[in-house]
């Protein structure tokens, strides 16, 4: 077969890969013993071509030989690549290089070659050494003794020698390890198939764990089967395989029990239900359980104890793991709940030997508190005869003692509590022991939940249930049962009619303004901003919520997010809309899911995560809540009508028939068998078959069938009811809930919180600037939204300059005397204000599930609308300014300028605050918005003092008696705006106050003519008035194209009218005082000052919806159900 060929942009993109990187260091280790064996070649070509098609291999198999060829050394190759790869890469080929050296004899120069590598890339000797245990160079159990920063464990089939022991895969043997945020594998036999990723493992080669990816292990000739856990087939009397999955959380824990084992016994009342745990041996203890490491042995302590492993039963101790199917007595135990319960009391003995401990991400910590970032991090702790003095300086987390932020150094006392990376360090100095426990909820507890919608209809009726920490539960039922209004109370955007929701001892709603900190919801609305890219939307969220953090920690932590979510690859895509396709459906789905991972939520929900998607994409999503369930989260999930696979990758069900009750809660399993026997009209606890013994599928579609069976009669005809009701279902789940349960045997030792801060003023500032800077780039960012709004003030200034471009005669236009100029004025007024409400009114509208998200993130509705106003000042103020520029280039008017573009702008500024009010309002819909557009600009139009003069007006708008406005004008905008411009335009013009004196000058001059011709002579007067007169009409032919006759004449009117009543101010008068003050201010400032008044108190109306919509729905649903009884 003939080989593709690379092209260009191939061939520079695999040149710049680590690949390419290992492949130097490759050629480098070949020629340390001066010979290059064909079996060095054949592992060149075996590791590229596990990775790569036949023709990047055949590429890379010609650049090792150019590298040969060029005879490079570790001096050539190290200092470029130290300065390039992190620490884990370094790690990586150094380990690519030992597993070359290795393809033939060991030659002792390829070693001290590879110590130089190791040297000239400054990986630490004892991880070195490490590696060479890894790779059989050196004894594996010899790395016990090290002090190596890497981590690593054992997994094997034999009970020696493993620190994971899994008995039904005999002779397996995996090394895992973990270097800072990495995790690699290699399998040293040959008996067994492993995958990762999708890729079998070869022995002897290491590969990379991908973050969240699964060690997949089968037993020899085992097709794959899609389930976590182990299941042991015997169908048609074949011989029995097997199959278990080591999830990446599984990973997690196993190295965290290797540096810091768990305590090594507990005792379990078998009698209890759920199961009762203790580490001391008790009257009622059934069980005896010994963990070493990660290593669980279950042993009876009674003879009639029966125990059942993965379907088989047990006589004597037995050895499980995480996700082995373990009963007891018929009674399933959770081996991950025993590790949960020794997490929570593990105790860290502090060395006595040593002046300075440390507190760190890494193994060589003398506390090692493990997470997901990249770079490591420490906190000293130096002893002193005081106490314990920490130092927590270089930590990205905020450190907390005693309940309290802690800033600089301090020093521990005996049981003083530090809180650092989600964990409590409880210190008992004397015994010179740690207590480390980490934070979360071990149970979401609802209990007898009513509800009631607005028009009275029951949505919830009695709903109760008990879910465990790690659980993952679907919340299923027909249409319009009450899923999302159940997800809604939870999530404490609702409040319960009656009963309580509560996260172990904590009142949901009682506590809500604290409680909220821990609750991640993700509705079925997508809560994306289409302009941002996938990364600014996790950061803007995160700064939102931390806004104490720097955008180094921030971007750490996004980091990690976007590897959880897979979506690292596309960090920098911009999200789009739906429809734009930019990202696919089950992508937008994860990076919600993602916004909420940022937050480090503790309970999860989620409202129809897989709607709309295909089955690919909702296995991912899945996959992904999966995996969140197993770092300890509790997960609910509504879901419509899941698949197989789907509805196996739950473990709980809350099922609810119509009008909210409850039909069904327990284990995913069992739920099947329950209907299934139902519809069978066997009893419950005869044995049912609900699972394939072939393919494994269940059938998740019987729930809903068996609540929705329909009543037939007796030829078959489908009545057009149900067969059972709501009610019945109802008490018949009752019946058995009373003597059933299927709670863990978790705990509620304890009801600490993480501390938490109040916000600072200069946080409340940063949450503010974030806001601002979010809105601002997502708006800048749609380039139609631009292009419209930059093109209609324009297109907008330029028809009606044109249009009102009066010529009275034929002689050449003139501002002076265009009679309609004014109407260019009153047209400028409704333009800012129409162009302004339709840039604002849809805005919070649109928002609406976004701002109901985030104000789980503690953000002031202050800074939300400030930010919303402030964002669209600069659209209005540019708006402004081009739809003046255009329309008095066509009125050539010549000046005031930037008058009139600040002053509409203030105009604008009110129209914006009119659309954000509109669109605050409750339940209104973006059309609706629109709608109300035209009634609130008509007003504006027909009571803004142009179109129909004040004393032409329905007298019966003025309700004071020779009030020159009517009172009812005084509410509108307009009135304001309009005559702040006339005024704007009448007194600051060039012309007409210049042309009044001149003209006052010369009158005055003829008025004294007797005099000034008695005292100096007739001549000296003919003289004077002749240049005066001149004077004025030099003045009057320069300036005269700055006024207009119009303005000024209506400007004289109302002085006149002033004169003659000075307790009434008609429009137009150029001064006016202010009430209560006696301060004598232009129009132009009184009336800029009335504006900002309005845009203050429209502001604070907007301010106080949006504080209270929930109770105006309330009282106007109150209202509406009086109404309708009445």
């Amino acid at each position: 077969m003939s080989r593709v060929p690379l092209d260009e942009n191939t061939r520079r993109t695999l040149d710049a890969s680590l690949a390419m990187d290992a492949l130097k260091l490759f050629a480098v280790m070949a020629l340390a013993d001066n010979m290059v064996s064909e079996e060095e070649k054949d592992y060149i070509r075996c590791f590229y071509g596990h990775f790569y098609p036949d023709n990047i291999t055949e590429y890379f198999y010609e650049r090792f030989e150019g590298f040969l060829a060029a005879n490079m050394t570790v001096d050539d190759v190290a200092p470029e690549l130290n300065h390039k790869l992190s620490y884990q890469d370094k790690i990586f080929c150094l380990l690519k290089a030992y597993e070359l050296i290795l393809a033939d004899t060991v030659e002792e120069e390829e070693v001290v070659v590879a110590h130089h590598l190791a040297r000239a890339l400054d990986i630490l000797p004892e991880d070195r050494d490490f590696l060479e245990a890894v790779v059989g160079i050196a004894d594996y159990s010899e790395t016990e003794k090290t002090t190596s920063s890497i981590i690593g464990i054992r997994v094997g089939g034999d009970k020696l020698g493993s620190d994971v022991y899994l008995p039904a895969f005999p002779g397996l043997d995996l090394i895992l390890f973990k270097v800072r945020n990495f995790t690699f594998v290699m399998q040293r036999d040959r008996n067994h198939k492993v995958m990762v990723a999708g890729h079998r493992l070869r022995t002897g080669i290491t590969s990379r764990v991908p973050h969240n990816a699964a060690v997949e292990l089968k037993g020899m000739d085992v097709t794959y089967r899609d389930s976590i856990s182990m299941r042991l087939d015997a169908a048609f009397g074949e011989e029995k395989t097997q199959s278990y999955d080591i999830t990446y959380q599984d990973l997690r824990l196993y190295f965290e029990n290797k540096k810091n084992p768990p305590l090594g016994k507990l005792y379990i009342a078998t009698d209890c239900d759920p199961f009762a745990f203790s580490l001391d041996k008790r009257d009622d203890s059934g069980l005896e359980v010994v963990v070493r490491g990660s290593t669980m042995e279950i042993r009876p302590l009674a003879q009639d104890t029966t125990t059942l492993l993965n379907e088989e039963k047990v006589n004597g101790s037995v050895y499980a793991n995480l996700h082995d199917l373990v009963y007891i007595n018929d009674r399933r135990l959770l081996p991950r709940d025993v590790f949960t319960y020794l997490e929570d009391r593990k105790q860290i003995t502090l060395p006595r030997d040593k002046a300075v401990l440390t507190m760190a991400n890494g193994p060589r910590a003398d506390i090692y508190l493990p997470d997901e970032l990249s770079e490591r991090w420490e906190i000293e702790m130096a002893l002193t005869k005081s106490g314990l003095v920490v130092s927590p300086a270089d930590c990205p987390y905020q450190v907390y003692l005693n309940h309290k932020p802690l800033h600089g150094s301090a020093t521990l006392t005996q049981g003083d509590i530090l809180f650092v990376s989600n964990t409590f360090l409880t210190f008992d100095l004397e015994q010179g022991v740690v207590a480390k426990r980490p934070f979360n909820f071990k149970k979401v507890i609802a209990e007898t939940i009513r509800y009631r919608f607005s028009d009275g209809h029951l949505g919830l009726d009695d709903v109760t249930f008990d879910i465990d920490t790690g659980d993952m539960v679907c919340i299923m039922g027909p249409s319009g049962c009450g899923k999302s209004t159940l997800l809604n109370i939870i999530s404490g955007l609702n409040d319960p009619l009656e009963g309580n929701v509560s996260l172990d001892t904590h009142d949901l709603h009682r506590e809500y303004p604290i409680m909220k900190d821990y609750l991640g919801y993700v509705p079925q609305d997508d809560l994306l901003l289409p302009n941002l890219t996938v990364y600014e939307n996790l950061y803007y969220y995160a700064k939102l919520r931390f806004p104490y953090k720097t955008k180094e920690e921030l971007s750490a932590q996004i980091e990690i997010v976007l590897k959880d979510i897979g979506l690292a690859a596309k960090q920098d895509t911009r999200v789009g809309h739906p429809v734009d396709k930019k990202l696919s459906g089950g992508e937008r789905k994860r990076l919600n899911i993602g916004m909420e991972l940022l937050v480090n939520a503790e309970v999860f929900l989620l409202d129809e995560p897989t709607s709309g998607l295909s089955s690919k994409d909702s296995e991912k999503i899945l996959e992904l809540l999966a995996n969140i369930s197993l770092r300890g989260k509790i997960v609910l999930c509504v879901i419509h009508q899941p698949s197989s696979k789907l509805y196996k990758k739950f473990n709980k069900l809350i099922l609810l028939d119509k009008g909210g009750k409850m039909a069904f809660f327990g284990d995913t399993f069992d739920a099947l068998h329950y209907f299934k026997a139902h519809m069978e009209g066997v009893a419950s606890d005869e044995e049912v078959q609900v699972e394939c013994p072939h393919c494994k599928a269940v059938q998740p579609e019987l729930l809903l069938d068996s609540l929705e069976e329909a009543l037939r009669d007796i030829d078959g005809a489908v009545l057009g009811e149900r067969k059972y009701s709501p009610a019945y279902w109802k008490d018949l789940y009752a019946r058995i809930a009373a003597t059933a349960t299927c709670g863990s045997s978790a705990s509620l030792d304890s009801d600490d919180l993480p501390p938490t801060q109040p916000l600072t003023m200069v946080e409340r500032f940063k949450q503010f600037a974030t806001l601002f800077s979010r809105n601002m780039k997502n708006k800048t960012r749609d380039r139609s939204n631009l292009l419209i709004t930059f093109l209609e003030a324009p297109l907008l200034g330029a028809g009606v300059g044109f249009v009102l471009k009066y010529t009275p005669t034929s002689e050449p236009y003139i501002l002076l005397e265009n009679k309609i100029f004014k109407v260019y004025l009153f047209i400028a007024v409704i333009v800012s204000v129409f162009l302004a409400m339709t840039n604002s009114a849809d805005e919070i509208i649109g928002d609406a599930a976004l701002f109901l998200r985030e104000r789980m993130l503690n953000v002031k509705k202050t800074s939300y609308l400030a930010a919303k106003l402030l964002v669209l000042i600069p659209f209005a103020l540019i708006q402004n300014a081009l739809f003046i520029v255009l329309g008095f280039f066509f009125l050539e008017v010549r000046e005031l300028h930037l008058q009139y573009v600040l002053f509409l702008t203030l105009v604008s500024i009110v129209g914006l605050s009119i659309g954000l009010f509109v669109s605050s309002l409750p339940k209104i819909s973006s059309k609706a918005a629109q709608n109300l557009i035209p009634l609130i600009l008509v007003p504006q139009i027909i009571l803004g003092g142009a179109l129909i003069a004040y004393e032409d007006m329905n007298r019966q708008f003025t309700f004071f008696e020779n009030n020159p406005v009517p009172e009812i004008c005084q509410f509108m905008p307009s009135r304001w705006a309009y005559e702040g411009l006339m005024v704007l335009q009448g007194v600051f013009n060039s012309y007409h106050e210049q042309e009044q004196e001149l003209l006052e000058a010369k009158n005055d001059f003829k008025r004294n003519k007797d005099k000034i011709i008695e005292v100096h002579g007739e001549d000296y007067y003919n003289t004077e008035r002749a240049r005066l007169e001149e004077e004025l009409e030099a003045y009057r032919a320069e300036y005269q194209i700055y006024g207009n006759y119009e303005i000024n004449q209506a400007l004289e009117s109302a002085d006149a009218m002033a004169e003659e009543d000075s307790e009434s101010y008609p429009m137009f008068i150029r001064e006016k005082t202010v009430p209560f003050t006696g301060v004598v201010l232009s129009t132009v400032i009184y009336n800029a000052l009335v504006l900002l008044g309005m845009i203050v108190l429209l502001n604070l109306t907007t301010l106080a919806m949006l504080a209270n919509r929930e109770r105006i729905l309330l009282g106007l649903g109150k209202s509406l159900r009086m109404f309708r009884r009445r």
